[in-house]
């Protein structure tokens, strides 16, 4: 069996003309020496019902075929496992781009070519993210057990405040310490005469964060992910190895 397994998106099997794209799509693998199991992702066939099957536990190397969305859900599946992941972008991906990852089937020339990283993510409880996690101001914030944060009621409705974990920051050209995250208070202002509406921020550094507190608001990771405290948060060093591309940023290697 081939040790490469391919996730194609329930996006794309809904959009049009998807026959056309897969079989090129299987076609350039095979051309490229990369030909593996293709799975077709619905809410009948799981990415987690796929991995637990016994015909799929050789498996080396997944690939998703989607863009970020599918990208955050494998990273539960691969981060701190013997697994390499790659990702064939086809559509607008963000994140796959700033990873040198094109948009369309040249992808699959990233995955033979094979470069791979280890890459720092960040954990909350037994999931992981990439980026970043929302956490609403009803909740507090306990730092490395040093001290504990909390965002005062009225001012938080006023200035639409909450806090904000950060394990990427692609606007900053120098990542922050490694094997920690970063906690941002961030407290939104509009501007004067306009519509505009800035940022502020004040940044802790921590290796543990815990999230308390009672509230219907969902604490958010990567955007989609979706959780309830309790929680606790932490860095997760080197636990993606991610296939990247020549055209990445300098901050992935």
């Amino acid at each position: 069996m081939s040790s490469h397994l391919y996730f194609i998106d329930s996006g794309i099997t809904r959009a049009p003309k998807t026959e056309e794209k897969l079989v090129e799509l299987e076609k350039s693998i095979v051309e490229l020496g990369i030909a593996g199991s293709i799975i077709r992702l619905s809410p009948l066939k799981t990415i987690q019902d796929t991995l637990s099957s016994r015909n799929f536990q050789n498996i080396q190397t997944i690939v998703g075929v989607g863009g970020d969305e599918l990208f955050f859900d494998l990273l539960d599946c691969v981060c701190d496992k013997p697994l390499v992941l790659g990702m064939i972008a086809v559509m607008p991906s963000p994140i796959l781009k700033c990873l040198g990852v094109p948009e369309g089937l040249d992808g699959t020339k990233i995955i033979a070519h094979r470069i791979t990283k280890s890459i720092d993510c960040g954990r909350i409880n037994q999931k992981y993210f990439f980026s970043s996690v929302i956490i609403p101001s009803a909740y507090e914030a306990n730092l490395d057990g040093r001290f504990n944060l909390s965002i005062d009621a009225s001012e938080a409705e006023a200035n639409g405040m909450f806090m904000r974990v950060v394990n990427i920051d692609f606007n900053e050209p120098v990542p922050h310490q490694a094997e920690r995250l970063k906690l941002e208070v961030v407290k939104k202002t509009k501007k004067m005469f306009r519509n505009d509406v800035s940022e502020t921020q004040s940044s802790f550094i921590f290796s543990k964060l815990r999230i308390s507190g009672s509230s219907e608001e969902l604490v958010t990771a990567d955007g989609q992910k979706t959780f309830k405290p309790p929680l606790e948060i932490m860095a997760a060093p080197k636990s993606l190895k991610m296939i990247v591309g020549k055209n990445r940023r300098p901050m992935f290697g």
